[in-house]
């Protein structure tokens, strides 16, 4: 069976009609209320199985808060210079930290050149947006790394984490304090 590329607006849309699915009610509605001129929190965490869509999602999140030209809220017009960047991974607003090839934990060197990057004003857009697509890859020393970051982000700063699951060396306690 051939996997199809959804569309950013199948994308949202499809994450819309999802509702919350975080053990405190938010997730999905948050980020639904923040497009509607609510606050956004700095920070999501995305669990599920791999290849359930959590990268896409991330981002065309991604690509929504850089266009250019936003069609709508939360919209992306998939035409703008910035989209294009999004989606080769070049935007200079947008930061990736994956787990390397030959590694099985986020190496803490790794983790402190991402947060440094996302602690910079942005180039090009209105916020730095950092995904970290391997989150429960997390060693003891990049957890504590990123905890300050994640705990105290920079002003403007959005951070989308990717899991399998909630194990390992996961900053929850974090996160715990706030749901």
């Amino acid at each position: 069976m051939q996997a199809r590329r959804l569309h950013h607006n199948e994308v949202m849309k499809e994450f819309a009609c999802h509702g919350p699915h975080s053990r405190a009610g938010r997730g999905p509605a948050d980020v639904r209320r923040g497009g509607r001129g609510r606050r956004l929190a700095h920070s999501y965490l995305l669990v599920g199985p791999d290849g359930v869509g959590k990268r896409l999602f991330a981002r065309e999140l991604a690509k929504a808060f850089l266009c250019e030209k936003p069609p709508a809220k939360l919209s992306a017009c998939d035409a703008c210079p910035s989209c294009a960047q999004v989606e080769a991974e070049t935007h200079p607003d947008l930061l990736f930290l994956r787990t390397p090839k030959d590694k099985h934990e986020l190496p803490v060197d790794d983790m402190r050149e991402f947060c440094s990057h996302v602690s910079l004003k942005p180039t090009r857009g209105p916020r730095k947006i950092g995904i970290v697509e391997d989150a429960d890859d997390f060693n003891a020393s990049s957890a504590n790394s990123f905890l300050k970051t994640l705990e105290e982000p920079p002003p403007g700063a959005l951070l989308l984490l990717l899991a399998t699951t909630l194990t390992g060396n996961f900053p929850l306690s974090c996160l715990a304090a706030r749901w």
